[in-house]
Parts: structure tokens; sequence; C-alpha cells
């Protein structure tokens, strides 16, 4: 399986839409639950300024994009190190085989855990660069 190197978030968006047309599963759509930060004084100040809609249209390099399409069949690649010993961890390739609401279930099919069956949770991810 070849691996496609890209820097811009906007250019793997692309892709996956690509390959989502070849596969025949079902599509699950994966969204993001961007929020403001709840823990200022100025709460409504910061919900005027970044509304919702503002924070899904954010494309953070290292962050996945709002809505993330996936179907079974489908191959993905870790991109945070989640669970070394299971073989889970940056550039790790795997087959989707179950969508679920919160979990994805995979298949390995690169490196040294291949054949093995991995549950990947929905994991929250913060940002905190202030500009």
């Amino acid at each position: 399986m070849e691996r496609v190197l890209t820097p811009l978030n906007e250019t793997v968006d692309e892709i996956n839409n690509y390959i989502v047309q070849f596969t025949d599963g079902e599509t699950k759509q994966y969204r993001s639950s961007n929020e403001n930060d709840k823990t200022t004084d100025n709460i409504s100040d910061q919900e005027l300024m970044y509304q919702v809609e503002f924070l899904y249209s954010i494309n953070i390099n290292g962050f996945p994009s709002h809505c993330l399409e996936l179907e079974e069949g489908m191959p993905i690649m870790i991109l945070r190190n989640i669970n070394l010993a299971l073989g889970m961890c940056n550039g790790t390739i795997l087959i989707i085989t179950h969508l679920r609401e919160r979990v994805i279930e995979a298949k390995i099919i690169i490196g040294s855990n291949i054949g093995s069956k991995v549950l990947i949770p929905k994991i929250v991810l913060t940002f905190n660069d202030s500009k």
C-alpha cells in the first residue's frame, strides 16, 4: 500500500473524498464538537467573537477536519501515538472493519502487528495557540 505525504489538510480532504467513491460501505460522518473555553469570565464575549460555525471552519495542522466521512473497508492512518504496545502509533495503516458512534474498529495492515484488530476511541484534542 502506498502512502501519500502532504502538508495541507485540504489535500488530505480531497484524497479522502476520492477514496470514499471506491468503497462500497455506508458512509458515516464523524463531527468535531468544537466549543469555546468555558473556564473564562467573559464567556458571552467569546461566544460572540468565535461562533461555533467559525470554529468548524478552522483547519489546524495535526487536527482532523470538522466533518470526517469514513466507510467500512476504507484505509486509514493513525496520526497520534495511541497505544504503542498494540501497534497503534503515528503512521500505522489500518482498514476500517466497523464504525460505531464513538469508536472505530479496524484491522492493522502494516507494521509488526499485522492482522490485529483494534479499537480507536474518539479523542479530545485541545489547541492552545492564542492566535
